[in-house]
């Protein structure tokens, strides 16, 4: 049989039945830290069907004993959890076939001139000692009952830089994506908050975690995004309402209390895996959907659903007096008190527009608090809010447009906030097409974004899902479209075996975090970071030259080309040896 493969980088995205677009190349050498994690790809095909294996598998395929081709990792002491995945394919609005989740199965009938990607991870131990190593892969190959024999070997030479990075989880990017249980709930047909259900939550905070993710999210309230308009949705129809995670009840006196069990057992599962940093309350401020979703609040503006069980009546009802709902606020700001993590608690307004309302709706939650010093941050893409607000508020998410919009003053903001320990953060979320993290995105992009954090001087990242899935992510990854791009709302997908599943998405986002790790600790061995910014300028563009374009799009000329950085970054390290 006539077997091709060709190497590629981390941020190669293949496209099934466009490999005529794409250059093949037996050569690969990558220039990595010490305590860095890496990736490559290995793109194959071959002119009959075959049974693909990774590692030490001796599946078989459907068809039987066919042509087998088996890929096995030497042995390598300067190299750690080196591992095989096969990578999947989805679709995206335009139904083109694209690799995104790495897959855990390790056996993949391969049918004949069709191409397939490999991922290829590994680790560079803090510890090493060496300058130079090789990383070798054997292709064994067999049929029927005949023995293996090697077909072919591929080499990836390996430069391990004088730089020694520290793990992911402490790094100070400020990396915030939003959790949506109920959602994950809901994929694999558990109840809410049940022992299936909190191994669900478990397993994806851990991956969050993988991340340096440095936020938690709590919903308070019911569908304070109103399930991001799902019931108007029939196209690919998906449940995207987020439940309270307080149970709420009405007592025999007519008084509102609250169980907030689930919400402490998220607070410590969070805790045990070093999401920390920052905990933000969803859904009791700019809750979405007042006039198309309803408020049950006779009496208040701000559309506040609070479920609850009323004890007389033996039935389910919502809050729908202001009274009743600061009963219900007091009661959780004293508890977050008194679990002594007030100071990591932000109250936080997703996308606020109207500047009136929102301080009437601060001097009520104020209130509520009983002087407990609230903090409030906001996620903002409306340019007159942002304007008035920015005084009043000591967190800030800026969108993309946003950033844009304001360019030539965003390093101030930055300042500005670093010095009331506050913390500024920019997102991309349905808009705009560029620097997003989309199906149809450049790979790339995934990685730029925290080199684009360091270029504006901001703290972090935000993103308005970490995973919120629609029915079925792997047959159908669009939804809303053309107002949502497929990949909008989430990073992993889920697994059968309530674990989720990476993407080379979340694992070039986790690379761009390293190198943004990379960038900092040159500051901090003394190159100048002006100097490290005016060299990241030349690939990222000026910011005099970036335009806020129609329809909340944005343009500037930043390179896609990923050698260039790599290059950068990897010069930048080695003119600070010379230092």
């Amino acid at each position: 049989m006539n077997f091709k493969y060709g190497l590629f980088n981390s941020y190669f995205k293949h496209y099934k039945h466009k490999e005529n677009m794409v250059t093949f190349s037996k050569n690969l050498g990558l220039s990595l830290c010490k305590g860095e994690k890496f990736a490559f790809q290995i793109l194959i095909s071959c002119d009959e069907d075959f049974c693909c294996k990774l590692g030490n598998s001796m599946d078989i395929s459907y068809k039987g004993l066919i042509n087998s081709l088996r890929f096995s990792v030497k042995d390598n002491s300067y190299l750690k959890n080196i591992k095989l995945s096969f990578l999947g394919y989805v679709e995206d609005d335009n139904k083109n076939l694209l690799s995104d989740p790495i897959l855990n199965n390790k056996t993949l009938l391969i049918n004949k001139n069709e191409y397939q990607s490999i991922w290829v991870e590994g680790f560079v131990p803090n510890d090493s000692n060496i300058s130079n190593t090789t990383l070798e892969i054997d292709i064994y190959e067999s049929k029927d009952y005949l023995k293996e024999k090697i077909l072919s070997s591929i080499k990836v030479n390996i430069e391990i830089l004088n730089i020694s990075i520290p793990k992911i989880s402490e790094s100070d990017f400020f990396l915030d994506l939003w959790q949506h249980p109920s959602n994950w709930a809901r994929m694999y047909d558990v109840e809410y908050f049940s022992d299936d259900h909190w191994f669900i939550i478990e397993n994806n905070l851990k991956e969050l975690a993988s991340s340096g993710a440095k936020v938690i999210t709590l919903i308070v309230s019911d569908y304070s995004w109103a399930g991001q308009g799902c019931y108007k949705e029939f196209k690919n129809p998906s449940n995207l309402f987020e439940l309270n995670i307080v149970n709420v009840y009405k007592g025999n006196d007519n008084h509102i209390y609250c169980d907030f069990t689930n919400l402490d057992k998220y607070l410590k599962l969070c805790f045990k895996y070093g999401i920390d940093a920052e905990i933000d309350i969803f859904g009791i401020i700019g809750n979405w959907d007042n006039f198309s979703f309803g408020n049950p609040l006779k009496d208040y503006k701000d559309p506040i659903r609070i479920s609850y069980y009323d004890e007389n009546e033996k039935a389910y009802s919502y809050i729908d007096c202001k009274d009743d709902l600061k009963e219900y606020l007091t009661q959780l700001f004293n508890h977050l008190y008194k679990l002594n993590i007030f100071d990591k608690v932000r109250i936080i307004s997703d996308e606020p527009n109207n500047s009136d309302l929102f301080k009437e709706w601060v001097n009520f939650i104020d209130k509520c608090a009983l002087n407990k010093n609230i903090k409030f941050k906001c996620a903002i893409h409306n340019q007159e809010f942002y304007e008035k607000f920015n005084e009043n508020i000591q967190d800030i998410s800026l969108n993309t447009y946003e950033i844009i919009n304001n360019i030539t003053s965003i390093k101030d903001l930055g300042d500005k906030l670093s010095s009331k320990n506050g913390k500024a953060t920019w997102y991309s979320c349905c808009f705009p097409k560029k620097l997003n993290t989309f199906l149809e995105s450049p790979l790339l992009e995934s990685r730029l974004i925290p080199w684009f954090t360091y270029y504006i001087n901001f703290h972090g990242f935000l993103r308005w899902a970490y995973a919120i899935w629609p029915s079925n992510p792997f047959k159908e990854v669009s939804y809303k479209y053309p107002n949502w791009t497929a990949g909008d709302m989430f990073f992993v997908y889920p697994g059968k075996n309530m674990k989720p599943i990476s993407s080379v998405r979340w694992e070039n986002l986790k690379f761009g975090i390293q190198d943004y790790m990379i960038l900092k600790i040159m500051e901090q061995k003394g190159l100048n970071s002006d100097y490290i910014r005016n060299q990241l300028g030349s690939l990222l563009g000026n910011k005099e030259d970036m335009k806020c374009l129609e329809n909340r799009q944005i343009d500037f000329n930043y390179s896609l080309d990923g050698e260039n950085y790599i290059n950068l970054r990897n010069n930048l390290i080695k003119s600070l040896n010379k230092l």
